[in-house]
């Protein structure tokens, strides 16, 4: 018996070094489609508007920049080492090389211009619009500072062994559609909130019950959809976990208001007034009438009453002591600038050449799309008084100061 055991044993072993020693499958025969991408200023316009809805957040840095990729720390460490590739039309570094039908498959399936399998912390955008997924191409083709050639090179990523066995065995591929795809009438908030829900922001991906219930064909599927918990990690590497996001009363948002909902998604704040935790970003990319609709539809769709765990805590520092780390920790720019002396110090020295005074940076904080259009960083203008932006503009200084001495 003792033989038999050491047999099986010996087998199962051989086989998870054999698929740990083999990596990701192949799909050699599914053909890339064939698509003429549109160029005029209303296609690329909307390109520009849903590569910085659904594509921005992970590809590119903290600080903006071009879609040169990153590394995606705040995945769950079973994935393994992910990173976000080049987007940008760098020849070597980025996607200058691909072609649009195998860029196409790529979104819509996961398989990669080699016929390789790229697991789902890639995001599929199987039943994305046909126009809205040739906007996307498009402007990913053009001159736009985002797309601009960047020598940047991702290392590749590193499935974990767990990745790859449910890549073999229980991922597959979508298939691709073989009919076009019409974009939702604004008209109809429900069925447009469930397009930019399911097809283009992807929420389950992050709010759903987690890679052990994920559903590439269709997102509902998912038992816990939308119902959150899923853990993460935010900039300090501690436990986030995301939020239940479906109506129900005790652990969503069935509470919220539109108002309240609104500030959440598009100003990047709590009906609280804490700031919506990275890496949940602000999508300031939607206008009123889909910010609506993706209300409607929440309303409208199941709700699930999973209480989430509480989050990572972080003791915020007395405010007698030092009022501008008191209000930076307060604020919870921690969350997205680090909390570590060196790393606050390394893009604090870079931040006050920008803002030569106290005065510069507050303005900044109260509102950085004024320097920046497509600044991801929410305005605290309606959070902090102006003594506080002053305050935390002066620890910022103090930061950059201390790099100097050092």
């Amino acid at each position: 018996m003792l033989a038999v055991f050491a047999a099986i044993a010996l087998l199962v072993g051989a086989a998870v070094g054999l698929v740990a020693w083999s990596g990701l499958p192949h799909y050699d025969d599914v053909a890339a489609p064939t698509l003429t991408l549109p160029n005029d200023a209303a296609s690329l316009d909307r390109g520009r508007k849903l590569v910085g809805l659904a594509c921005r957040r992970c590809h590119a840095a903290a600080d903006g920049g071009p879609l040169r990729g990153r590394a995606l720390a705040e995945l769950p460490p079973r994935l393994g080492r992910v990173n976000a590739a080049n987007l940008t039309r760098d020849a070597n570094a980025g996607i200058a090389g691909w072609d649009d039908g195998a860029l196409a498959r790529l979104m819509r399936t996961g398989i990669d211009r080699d016929g390789r399998f790229v697991p789902p912390y890639m995001p599929r955008y199987t039943r994305m619009a046909s126009d809205d997924l040739g906007a996307v191409l498009a402007f990913l083709r053009s001159d736009h500072p985002w797309t601009a050639p960047d020598a940047t090179r991702v290392p590749a990523s590193a499935p974990s062994l767990w990745v790859k066995l449910h890549a073999l065995y229980d991922w597959h591929p979508p298939h691709l559609p073989q009919e076009q795809i019409p974009v939702p009438s604004r008209d109809d908030p429900v069925a447009l909130g469930r397009y930019l829900v399911e097809d283009v922001l992807l929420c389950n991906d992050c709010h759903g019950s987690g890679p052990d219930a994920i559903a590439l064909e269709h997102p509902t599927d998912d038992p816990g959809y939308l119902g959150g918990g899923m853990a993460l990690r935010d900039r300090n590497g501690e436990a986030l976990y995301a939020a239940n996001i479906t109506f129900d009363e005790q652990h969503g948002i069935g509470t919220w208001d539109f108002d309240a909902f609104r500030r959440a998604v598009v100003d990047g704040f709590g009906p609280d007034g804490a700031l919506v935790r990275w890496p949940m970003p602000r999508l300031g990319e939607l206008d009123d009438v889909e910010v609506a609709a993706i209300f409607a539809y929440l309303a409208s769709a199941p709700h699930v009453a999973r209480a989430v765990p509480e989050s990572a805590d972080y003791k915020v520092p007395g405010p007698r002591l030092d009022p501008g780390r008191h209000v930076f920790f307060r604020a919870g720019c921690h969350y997205c600038h680090g909390r570590e002396p060196a790393e606050l110090r390394s893009w604090a020295a870079v931040v006050i050449v920008r803002y030569p005074d106290d005065e510069a940076l507050a303005r900044f904080v109260a509102d950085p799309s004024r320097a920046r259009a497509d600044a991801q960083m929410p305005g605290f203008a309606a959070v902090l008084s102006e003594a506080d932006r002053l305050a935390v503009a002066a620890h910022v200084r103090s930061l950059a100061e201390g790099a100097a001495r050092k």
